[in-house]
């Protein structure tokens, strides 16, 4: 993947932390308390980020990575539909994408990278757009536009990858 900002040491540490608790009371009280306690980790974090499109990247993010794809979603969405596309706009276009094909979301997953491409077919991001559109087509049995768009993959692991989809 094209170069993410890394995660500061006191973030990591924050999150070991949390990660421990949240396993140590989730055996303990269930599921229900860890969405509670990721929820205000969450928005503690949050408190310490100025720039609202930042905060808005970081919670949809953080659920998405949690695994609570119904609270990503919109967040994602929202990134999306700000007027003002900033550096987070490709990268919210991306992680939305894949989180609707875990979602088995093809169509709508296809629409969102495939007008994506169109408009931005020089992205650094582009062989990863055009691997998962082609597994959208894959799933929705589009098989001859998945092997035209696994083709059209440049990245030299991601296009080994899209070779093994189309031999099989």
């Amino acid at each position: 993947l094209p170069h993410l900002p890394q995660r500061s040491d006191d973030f990591l540490e924050e999150k070991h932390v949390f990660d421990f608790i949240t396993d140590m009371y989730v055996n303990v009280f269930g599921l229900n308390f860890a969405y509670w306690y990721q929820d205000i980790f969450i928005n503690l974090q949050l408190k310490k980020i100025k720039d609202s499109a930042n905060r808005l990247w970081y919670q949809a993010r953080n659920y998405d990575l949690f695994g609570r794809l119904e609270k990503a979603e919109p967040i994602y969405h929202k990134i999306l539909n700000n007027q003002n596309k900033n550096v987070f706009y490709e990268r919210a276009v991306f992680f939305l994408g894949q989180l609707l094909i875990r979602k088995k979301k093809y169509l709508e997953a296809k629409e969102l990278i495939r007008n994506f491409l169109i408009k931005n077919p020089d992205s650094q991001w582009a062989s990863y757009f055009s691997f998962y559109l082609a597994s959208c087509y894959e799933n929705l049995g589009e098989m001859q536009k998945a092997i035209e768009t696994y083709k059209q993959v440049k990245d030299a692991k991601l296009y080994a990858d899209a070779m093994m989809h189309i031999e099989q």
